[in-house]
C-alpha cells in the first residue's frame, strides 16, 4: 500500500502538469481584472533602518560515533541596507532583492556533545555581533500570453562572532554510576552559514499588478463620496497612473510635484475629472509591495545546498497558486506546492499549503494573518517506490 501510494504521488507530479499545460495551450486562466495585465508595473526602491527580532536556532551534528546539538533563542538588533526591483511587464515578470546588515546578537539555549568518553549538557548564554546577506531573483518569461518559463535563485550568508558562558554537568561515558561532574566554558566562537536554493520550470496563468487599480479605487472614494464610477473609468484612471509612476528611474529620481501636474492632466482629458489639491498626500502610497490578482500554475526541478547537513537536496516541485485582490482593504491569497526531495540518507514528500489574508487599514500599514499546513511523508528509499 506504501509503494502503491508513492508511485501515485510520483506520476501525478511527472505527468498531470504537463497533461494540464498540454490540455490549455493557448487558453487562458480564469483571471479578475483581466485589462489589468496591460498594466506595467515598475518599481525601483532602497531602503536602509533598523531590525529587531527574535528567532530560535537548532542545529544537531550526529556521527556514528559522535552527536553535538544546541537549541537556542536569539534576540538581534540589526541595521540594515536593502535594495528592491520589480518589473511586472506584458512579456516578463521579475523579481530581485538583496539585503545586508550588520548588528549585535544575544541569546540563550541548551546544548549537548556525546561521544566515546563525554556526555556533556549544558546552559548557554551567548553574546556578539552578526553580519548577514540575503538575495532572491525569480524571471518568468511568457513565450505567449499566459504561458512561461521561470528561473529562480535565493541564497543566504550568516557569520557570527560570539562570546559564550556555558555551564552544566558532564558525565563521562565510562562510568555510568558516577556522579555528574560540573563543567563550565567560555569560549568565543565563529559560525559560518551559508544556503543557494535554485529552480526552474514551465508554468501557466499570471498575476496582475493591481497596486494602481487599488490607487485610484481610493481616490474615487475619498475624494468622489456619492459619486458613482464604472470598473472602466477605474481602469482608465489607473492606466494613468502606471505610465506616470513607470517613468521613475533610481538613478536620476523624480519629481512628485511634476509627476502629479501630469497625472492632473491626462485624468483631466481622459476622464473630464478635475482631481482635488490634496491628491499630493497619498500620491507616494499604494505601492510598496505587489498586490497582485490571478492564478498561476508550474512545474520543475530544483535544488538546495547548505553548508551543514542536509548539504544538498534536489528534486521536483508542483505548485499551484491563486491570488484575489478583494477591495481596498484586502488580498485573500492561497498556495499549494507538492515536492518530491532526494537526498544521499533518505527521502521525503513534503506538502504545503497555505492560505492568508493581507489586511490594509490604509495606505501605508498592512497586516498579514494565516495558516499553513506542511505534512512530510519519509521515503528511506528512491528504489522502494518502484
Amino acid at each position: 500500500m506504501k509503494k502503491t501510494g508513492l508511485k501515485i504521488i510520483l506520476i501525478l507530479m511527472l505527468f498531470l502538469p504537463a497533461g494540464i499545460i498540454a490540455a490549455r495551450g493557448n487558453s487562458n486562466l480564469p483571471i479578475r481584472n483581466d485589462s489589468l495585465l496591460q498594466q506595467d508595473f515598475i518599481k525601483t526602491e532602497l531602503n536602509s533602518g533598523f531590525l529587531f527580532f527574535r528567532n530560535n536556532n537548532r542545529e544537531a551534528l550526529i556521527t556514528d560515533r559522535s552527536e553535538h546539538s544546541f537549541e537556542r533563542a536569539d534576540y538581534n538588533a540589526d541595521y540594515f541596507y536593502g535594495f528592491n526591483s520589480w518589473a511586472y511587464k506584458k512579456e516578463t515578470q521579475a523579481e530581485f532583492s538583496i539585503l545586508s546588515g550588520v548588528g549585535f546578537l544575544s541569546g540563550k539555549g541548551t546544548s549537548m556533545r556525546t561521544d566515546n568518553l563525554n556526555n556533556i549538557k549544558l546552559d548557554d548564554k551567548i553574546f556578539g555581533l552578526n553580519l548577514f546577506m540575503d538575495f532572491n531573483y525569480a524571471s518568468r518569461f511568457y513565450f505567449d500570453e499566459k504561458n512561461f518559463t521561470i528561473v529562480e535563485a535565493k541564497g543566504f550568508g550568516r557569520v557570527e562572532k560570539i562570546r559564550k558562558h556555558s555551564e552544566g554537568f558532564n558525565i563521562p561515558s565510562y562510568g555510568h554510576f558516577i556522579s555528574p561532574l560540573p563543567h563550565e566554558e567560555k569560549i568565543l566562537d565563529n559560525r559560518l552559514r551559508y544556503g543557494v536554493h535554485g529552480r526552474a520550470g514551465w508554468g501557466t496563468g499570471k498575476m496582475a499588478p493591481a497596486n494602481y487599480y487599488m490607487l485610484a479605487d481610493y481616490i474615487f472614494d475619498k475624494y468622489y463620496n456619492g459619486q458613482l464610477f464604472s470598473e472602466t473609468e477605474k481602469k482608465q484612471l489607473a492606466t494613468i497612473i502606471a505610465r506616470v509612476k513607470n517613468n521613475r528611474s533610481v538613478k536620476t529620481g523624480h519629481s512628485e510635484e511634476a509627476e502629479i501636474k501630469q497625472f492632473k492632466e491626462a485624468a483631466g482629458k481622459k476622464l473630464l475629472i478635475r482631481l482635488p489639491e490634496g491628491i499630493e498626500e497619498i500620491w507616494g502610497m499604494g505601492e510598496f509591495s505587489p498586490r497582485l490578482d490571478g492564478t498561476r500554475f508550474e512545474v520543475g526541478p530544483f535544488f538546495s545546498y547548505y553548508n551543514r547537513e542536509p548539504d544538498f537536496i534536489y528534486g521536483g516541485y508542483v505548485k499551484f497558486e491563486k491570488k484575489k485582490y478583494c477591495n481596498l482593504s484586502g488580498n485573500l491569497n492561497f498556495t499549494t506546492e507538492l515536492s518530491y526531495n532526494r537526498y544521499k540518507k533518505r527521502d521525503w514528500v513534503k506538502w504545503e499549503t497555505g492560505l492568508f489574508y493581507d489586511f490594509y487599514p490604509n495606505l501605508r500599514t498592512k497586516y498579514s494573518f494565516g495558516l499553513t499546513y506542511i505534512p512530510v511523508l519519509i521515503v528511506n528509499d528512491f528504489n522502494d517506490m518502484c
